[in-house]
Formats: C-alpha cells, structure tokens, sequence
C-alpha cells in the first residue's frame, strides 16, 4: 500500500500533510533532474477534487482525477503544490 506513488523517477513527493485551515490533503512535488515532464500520481487516499495551488495553498486551477489518478505537467527544478478534497 502506498499513500502516493509517482511515475516517474525525476519527481519526487516532498510532502504529505493536512491543508492550513481545512481537512483537505496538500501534496507538494520537486522535479530534481531539470527535465520537463509529464507525471501520472496514482493516489491511494480518496479525493473527489484536485486543485494545483500556490505555495500559500490558494487554489489556483482544477485538474481532473481520472480513475484515481492525476496527472501533471512540471519543469525543471519546478515545485508544485496540489491540494486534493475528499
């Protein structure tokens, strides 16, 4: 069982944890190898909703969960936060 898994070796799951000021799940995710790409989270905790956010957890733009998945699009050295609702 994992809480997250990642397809790609380049990206890395820096955090797991509880929003600021509600119950919702934020991950946060570093690209290390400074390669653009594209990568499919496969959750493994129940989300109905998934937002990309700032680093302040502001929503910012809705991206789609598709069979418990969410994929995302991240830059070189780029740190992104997602924040996913039940």
């Amino acid at each position: 069982y994992s809480l997250l898994s990642i397809d790609r070796e380049n990206v890395v799951c820096e955090t797991i944890k509880e929003a600021e000021d509600t119950l919702d799940t934020v991950v946060r995710l570093y690209e290390c190898k400074n390669i653009r790409t594209r990568a499919t989270l496969t959750l493994g905790f129940e989300a109905s909703k998934c937002y990309m956010c700032d680093l302040l957890e502001n929503e910012l733009c809705e991206l789609d969960i598709i069979d418990g998945t969410v994929t995302v699009d991240i830059k070189g050295y780029e740190l992104i936060t997602l924040k996913f609702k039940k």
